[in-house]
């Protein structure tokens, strides 16, 4: 009986795209990378929201008046599982769900709803990793830090991908030509025992086409 396996591979930068970086591409390939944006869109908060005296509402309240006044409209934020987990057990969004205050956390349409009370921006989570080899052993690395929260306008194209050309395209028995990026899918095959592989390659880089139109900031410590 044949066996049908895949094998999928992405070179992919981890990290914060907010910030100039050294980065592994692949095989210990260092690659600088400055969005050029203007440093005072990059910040921590006064108070870390997981200690005491934090005021989560006020500080995004404020970041919400510097970004009126810089002319970007900021409806969109992106943070981390840990960083919502701090919010759902903060008292301040407690607070507006009094029938909730013995829950041992809101959920995150609750916390979402208290946002909107407050002209806050809707919250996205998102928690993807990458694989990277380091030192010859495959560890898992954040996209975003999971300390920090990205705020952007959705009505306004922020960045792209851009997608490289694979180094599959061109060899012997693989049937990629051309000089276009995008994915490269294959299917090779071993016989002892016979197994059957679909391979899926892929070069991408994220590029900030308006990287002003963007916030990076620290809440966690």
């Amino acid at each position: 009986m044949a066996d049908g396996r895949r094998s999928t591979k992405r070179r992919s930068r981890s990290g914060d795209p907010s910030a100039a970086s050294p980065f592994d591409l692949e095989n210990g390939i260092q690659h600088q990378i400055d969005f050029l944006r203007d440093a005072s869109r990059r910040f921590n908060v006064g108070t870390f929201w997981d200690a005491g005296g934090a005021d989560p509402i006020g500080d995004e309240i404020a970041l919400m008046d510097l970004a009126e006044d810089a002319g970007i409209n900021i409806d969109r934020c992106v943070m981390s599982r840990r960083i919502f987990r701090t919010l759902a057990l903060n008292q301040q969004y407690r607070d507006v769900f009094p029938t909730f205050r013995t829950s041992p956390i809101l959920s995150v349409e609750m916390v979402n709803e208290v946002r909107e009370t407050y002209g806050l921006p809707t919250l996205v989570l998102f928690d993807a990793q990458s694989k990277r080899r380091v030192a010859g052993a495959d560890t898992n690395a954040r996209f975003l830090d999971d300390r920090r929260v990205i705020y952007y306008s959705s009505q306004t194209t922020v960045g792209h991908t851009v997608w490289g050309r694979s180094s599959y395209v061109g060899e012997d028995g693989i049937g990629a030509v051309g000089s276009e990026g995008g994915p490269v899918v294959f299917v090779s095959r071993s016989l002892d025992p016979l197994t059957y592989w679909t391979h899926i390659d892929a070069v991408a880089v994220p590029v900030l086409a308006n990287p002003d139109h963007t916030f990076s900031v620290g809440v966690l410590a």
